[in-house]
């Protein structure tokens, strides 16, 4: 008797240990989106000081690494989120001296919850200016359960803009920690 109870606890233990986290990896990776927005002309007469835009893409999560452990992630730690413009330019040339507006908003929406982070500030918008999306009001809670589902996601940006008949192409970067389990 003793011994079917050794040999009962012998094969029950690594059952145990497999559903700890003992086992759990941890992928860091950087998620990378490009967003291209275009601030319309204005034709009306007289000149505005701020010029709406809209723009929206969809973001796809490709890293083989996040998509390994799809079906077992366990959580999803965002470490930071920086955009960087890339490129801008009015009708195909470079051009300097362009802002956008404090109140312009960055979006993330996987269709059921929704995560948005409203510049504070003017950002002048230089090729390789960059502007770090704080964790305010829970933000980086909301990019992590958009980014559990590991899905595509939408990523978006609406505004104003201190120059009108413009292009901006963004990059956007979401440094990720993804803990995961092989089980």
């Amino acid at each position: 008797m003793k011994q079917m109870m050794k040999f009962t606890l012998f094969m029950l233990f690594p059952l145990g240990l497999a559903s700890c986290d003992l086992f759990n990896v941890d992928v860091e990776s950087t998620l990378t989106g490009t967003l291209d927005i275009a601030v319309a002309e204005d034709m009306s007469k007289g000149a505005l000081e701020a010029y709406p835009f809209n723009a929206s893409t969809t973001m796809a999560i490709d890293d083989p690494d996040v998509i390994k452990y799809k079906d077992n992630i366990v959580n999803v730690g965002v470490d930071g989120i920086v955009a960087e413009v890339v490129s801008v330019t009015k009708n195909g040339t470079p051009i300097d001296g362009v802002a956008f507006l404090s109140g312009s908003t960055f979006t993330m929406s996987n269709g059921v919850i929704n995560a948005s982070h409203t510049l504070p500030e003017d950002w002048d918008i230089a090729v390789g200016s960059t502007v770090t999306l704080d964790d305010l009001g829970g933000f980086y809670d909301d990019v992590s359960a958009i980014l559990s589902d590991v899905e595509d996601f939408d990523l978006g940006m609406t505004g104003t803009s201190s120059h009108q008949g413009i292009e901006v192409t963004i990059s956007i970067d979401i440094d990720v920690t993804i803990t995961g389990s092989p089980f």
